[in-house]
């Protein structure tokens, strides 16, 4: 499992395109070419294209030729025995996306959402999302502020009444 956190987009954009870099082209690699813009208000937009690269040959060479399966046969069983996927973390409620799966958080509002996109093998495909800018206050914790005033109005009026009430 590789994973990485950014606060600052450019820098994980590039992190995430320095993961193939050093790599022949006949490597295996994830490609992922990301543009990730945050507005001044917070509100996420991502696009992009991802994919896994498999490898070209086995990497064995007898006389200088490459020996065993090569080209479709090592898509095929690249395919077979990985599962590439790219999970993104939006802190803001999800308005549009093409992703595969989707998970909304709590339903405290206390995150944002995960978007998960499956990475076809020898190809690549185009991905974009947009949140909307995270609240200022998560709606549990305006919950909890009401209902607390809620509760301090409710003894005042009972103190009140009570100190009221004739003896």
């Amino acid at each position: 499992r590789l994973s990485t956190r950014a606060d600052d987009p450019t820098a994980l954009t590039a992190a995430l395109r320095d993961l193939s870099s050093g790599l022949g082209p006949d490597d295996p690699a994830l490609d992922l070419d990301l543009e990730l813009a945050v507005a001044d208000d917070g509100a996420t937009e991502l696009r992009g294209e991802v994919g896994l690269r498999p490898p070209t040959t086995a990497g064995a060479r007898r006389d200088g030729e490459p020996v065993g399966p090569a080209g479709d046969d090592l898509a095929a069983m690249v395919a077979d025995a990985v599962t590439a996927r790219l999970e993104v973390a939006l802190p803001g409620r999800v308005t549009r996306h093409d992703a595969d799966g989707v998970d909304v958080g709590s339903r405290f509002g206390t995150g944002g959402s995960t978007l998960t996109w499956e990475l076809p093998v020898g190809a690549s495909r185009p991905i974009a999302a947009s949140a909307a800018a995270p609240p200022v206050i998560a709606p549990w914790q305006l919950a909890v502020a009401a209902g607390g005033l809620a509760l301090l109005v409710a003894l005042g009026a009972w103190w009140w009444r009570r100190r009221r009430r004739p003896r």
